[in-house]
């Protein structure tokens, strides 16, 4: 279980570094990565209930779906790759932002 939160607080962490290098003002960044959570969190799941065809690609991007599995115990490559691409996404989308604003 712990293993999976540390996973999730460093994909989230990631995720607001990508939106705070994104944006000037802390406000818009700190919305930009709430709405962006929330989306992955909750919103994505409303549209894997309703799209039968896109359901198991949908129940992929759900980050529940892989938090689950993890405080069950069950510790899968597909969980641990999943949580890592976030990361790794993110702080690569923070750096390349940083360092465009920084070069203009």
């Amino acid at each position: 279980g712990y293993l999976g939160l540390i996973l999730l607080t460093a994909a989230f962490l990631a995720i607001g570094t990508a939106f705070s290098s994104f944006f000037k003002n802390q406000f818009a960044a700190f919305f930009g990565t709430f709405f962006m959570i929330l989306f992955m969190w909750w919103i994505i799941s409303i549209p894997a209930s309703l799209i039968t065809n896109a359901a198991d690609f949908l129940n992929y991007l759900n980050v529940r779906t892989h938090l689950g599995n993890m405080m069950n115990g069950v510790i899968g490559l597909n969980d641990l790759v999943y949580f890592l691409t976030w990361t790794v996404l993110g702080l690569f989308l923070g750096s390349v932002a940083t360092e465009i604003r920084r070069w203009q």
